[in-house]
């Protein structure tokens, strides 16, 4: 597997289909995109991935300065796990939002 440092995303071929660019190989701790998920939702992503002991990294889209002064259920936030828990990670995102 490869991992482009500007998508977050694990490929199988070498080249990046959104930037172009040759790929190195994937790390175990690189960090993969997962999802982006309102406020509610990302919540219950929270607990999900806590309760099958998963790390992320969860970044908010608008800040906590302007999450506050618009509403925080208008904030969008995007989770990252490590590569070696990815696949189970996007097991728990399949099964809680198909």
């Amino acid at each position: 597997m490869y991992y482009c440092q500007d998508c977050h995303m694990p490929y199988e071929q070498d080249i990046c289909p959104r930037c172009g660019v040759k790929l190195p190989l994937i790390k175990e701790d690189d960090d993969c995109f997962l999802v982006e998920k309102k406020e509610l939702w990302a919540d219950m992503l929270k607990e999900v991935l806590e309760n099958h002991h998963i790390p992320y990294y969860c970044a908010q889209l608008m800040g906590a300065g302007m999450s506050l002064k618009v509403g925080p259920m208008l904030e969008s936030y995007q989770f990252y796990v490590p590569y070696s828990h990815y696949h189970e990670a996007m097991q728990c995102v399949e099964t809680l939002f198909s």
